[in-house]
């Protein structure tokens, strides 16, 4: 009887460790690669195109969908930029306005409003998203850490 309680304990402390580990390691997902993630659309993100109210479906939501070097064979850099540091931080004219550059203060904004630094409007194509500060952050940092 005193080996079962025994052997109950140890069931018991083995099954918190575990649950403890599991915890602390699935909220240790760096920044960067919470931001990759945001990117390929592992983790979803709620976009709208403009005028419309309905949310886009989760594939079409992705930005890898549009930006994306391979992409930039098929359509117009200015449509849908190949977004890294270079882009993001580099000042230049943006679909025919001033020369601007990105912060991650300005690029969330951007991001949720279609509007960019120098105030001109993204194209319609491009989706608004609802994205918290934790996730644009997330975002921003893998962005320009490639």
């Amino acid at each position: 009887m005193l080996i079962r309680y025994y052997l109950s304990i140890v069931a018991c402390v083995f099954l918190c460790c575990v649950g403890f580990i599991c915890k602390v390691s699935a909220s240790q997902i760096s920044e960067r690669d919470r931001g990759q993630e945001l990117y390929l659309g592992k983790e979803t993100l709620v976009g709208k195109i403009d005028g419309h109210t309905g949310a886009l479906p989760a594939q079409l939501g992705k930005c890898v969908s549009c930006h994306t070097f391979v992409r930039q064979k098929v359509i117009q850099e200015e449509q849908a930029p190949f977004l890294n540091r270079i882009s993001l931080l580099n000042p230049h004219a943006r679909r025919g306005g001033p020369v601007s550059s990105y912060n991650k203060e300005n690029f969330c904004n951007t991001v949720r409003t279609g509007i960019d630094p120098q105030y001109v409007t993204l194209r319609r194509a491009m989706p608004r998203y609802e994205i918290s500060e934790v996730q644009c952050g997330a975002l921003w940092t893998y962005l320009t850490d490639k």
